[in-house]
Order: C-alpha cells, then sequence, then structure tokens
C-alpha cells in the first residue's frame, strides 16, 4: 500500500462548514460514508494504518461530490515505535479519549473522529470548545457532548444516535469498525433500522 499525495482541486469541509454553518443530512451523511469506504481498507491492513488526524480541514471535497483525505503525516501503520507523546498528536477538538490519552489505538480511533467530523456537520458546533488544546484534549476523555438534538432539533434521532455511538468514550461500544458505521449509515438513509 502506497501513500502519496497530488493535486486535489475543489474545497476543504471546513470551507463548506465556514460558509454554510451546517449541511443538510443527506450531504453530511454523505461524506461520512466516503470517508468510511476510504478509511476502512486502512484498518484492515496488517498492521492497521490509522490517520489520526481526521477534521474538516483534511477532507476535501471536489467538484464531482467525490471525498479524499488529506494529510496523512501522522498516520502511522499500529504504534510500533513510537512514544508516549507521539501518539497524542492531532487535533483536539476531534482526537479520541485514548488519543488524548496517549494510548494505543486502533482504527476506532479514527470512528471518534468521524463522529466528532458528523456532529459538526450537521449542528454547526464542536462537541467539546476549550481555551486551549490541552483544556479540550480534557473534555474529551472526561465529558459528555451536549446532544446533536438540543442544538438542532431537526437532526433525525436515528441520526443523532449514530452519531453518539461513533462518540462512545469506550472504544467498544462504538461501531465495531469503520464498515460497520458505513451499514447503519447505509440502513438510516433506506429507512431500515439501524441496530442499537
Amino acid at each position: 500500500l502506497f501513500l502519496y499525495e497530488d493535486y486535489i482541486s475543489g474545497q476543504t469541509l471546513q470551507t463548506v462548514l465556514d460558509e454554510s454553518f451546517n449541511l443538510p443530512e443527506d450531504a453530511a451523511v454523505d461524506i461520512i460514508c466516503q470517508l468510511c469506504d476510504i478509511l476502512s481498507p486502512l484498518h484492515r491492513c496488517d498492521p492497521p494504518i490509522i490517520h489520526r488526524d481526521i477534521k474538516p480541514q483534511n477532507i476535501m471535497i471536489q467538484p464531482d461530490g467525490n471525498i479524499k483525505v488529506m494529510d496523512f503525516g501522522i498516520a502511522r501503520a499500529g504504534d510500533a515505535g513510537l512514544s508516549q507523546t507521539a501518539t497524542v498528536l492531532g487535533t483536539a477538538h476531534y482526537i479520541s479519549p485514548e488519543q488524548a490519552q496517549g494510548k494505543d489505538l486502533t482504527g476506532l480511533s479514527d470512528v471518534y473522529s468521524l463522529g466528532v467530523v458528523l456532529y459538526e456537520a450537521t449542528t454547526g458546533r464542536l462537541p467539546f470548545e476549550g481555551t486551549d488544546s490541552v483544556s479540550v484534549a480534557v473534555k474529551q476523555v472526561n465529558e459528555m457532548p451536549a446532544t446533536p438534538r438540543s442544538i438542532n432539533p431537526d437532526i433525525d434521532p436515528v441520526l443523532e444516535a449514530i452519531i453518539l455511538k461513533a462518540m462512545e468514550k469506550d472504544p467498544a461500544q462504538r461501531f465495531a469498525n469503520a464498515q460497520e458505521m458505513r451499514q447503519a449509515l447505509n440502513d438510516y438513509l433506506a429507512g431500515r433500522p439501524v441496530p442499537g
């Protein structure tokens, strides 16, 4: 597997959110579904490749609607050879609790970040704010976010449940992997029951 950078036209999800505050649910879900498809094979590598910095600034929306993930600069194959300090790298608003604590990471850390991105894309707000990165990281570990529907009552309750499951503090309580999150989003879009 080779990761490379090339010229990609389009705009980042961050730019879109800056301009429109939040996205229609179907547009936000489509972006996350594409991200799940991109990350799933990376997480299945041996050892798994974990992006570690999934955030709107690293998500490029091309003119045809296809998504590209940018900046694999801190992606790692497993945690071999990394110091505890190195494993914390990432943007505090989007990192998982285990990443904030410098623990060994799995693909479920990226799943958490996908949940944060979907939270922000549908509510127009980040789940946690603070005066600096450390205070935000502490909240990622210790605090529960406001429910998405408390910010945007128009969010479907089923979609809210998907967002909150992806953002569970305990990795074992999240979706088993990015593909399972993708399936839940597919079921939601199709109006099928979404397993709890």
